[in-house]
């Protein structure tokens, strides 16, 4: 009975490490959706691998966005629709930031560059921080709905472009 209870506890153990959406170590494919989620305008934090709760809310609102059943797991037809998506390699990988930071949490380099521009043209994105918000998204909407755009309220390569 008690290697039973030892075999039991040590499964039960492994499933919640293997399962668990927080993973200790940077992972190169975690980097990869994380920049392509930032890419597309999604609030992910830093790009530093790790599949903490910012990518994991990102990936479910991706998920939502496209259709998908909102799992925040980085699942095959994810992965799929996130290629299709974006473009790779547009966002550096970023340590992650330290408690010091002079940037608010979430800050996205991109994003604060469109924030300015859509002020400039007039769509009132509120605060420009560079962080991804509700008038950000309403802005955005607006402005993609004006040049013919897909309106997603998201930072995508085309809006991006566009702004410029």
């Amino acid at each position: 009975m008690k290697s039973f209870i030892v075999i039991l506890s040590t499964l039960l153990l492994l499933t919640f490490t293997l399962t668990s959406p927080v993973m200790a170590k940077p992972h190169n494919n975690i980097v990869e959706v994380q920049i392509r989620l930032t890419n597309l305008g999604y609030n992910i934090g830093h790009a530093d691998g790790v599949l903490g709760k910012r990518t994991v809310d990102a990936i479910r609102q991706f998920q939502r966005a496209n259709h998908l059943p909102p799992t925040g797991k980085i699942d095959k037809q994810t992965q799929q629709r996130l290629l299709k998506k974006s473009a790779p390699q547009k966002v550096k990988y970023q340590k992650p930031a330290k408690k010091h930071s002079n940037h608010p949490i979430g800050y996205n380099q991109s994003l604060f560059k469109a924030q300015k521009r859509l002020a400039k043209l007039g769509y009132h994105p509120g605060k420009i921080d560079g962080v991804m918000g509700k008038q950000t998204q309403i802005a955005l909407k607006r402005f993609q709905r004006d040049h013919h755009l897909p309106v997603t309220g998201q930072l995508d390569n085309r809006t991006y472009k566009k702004l410029q």
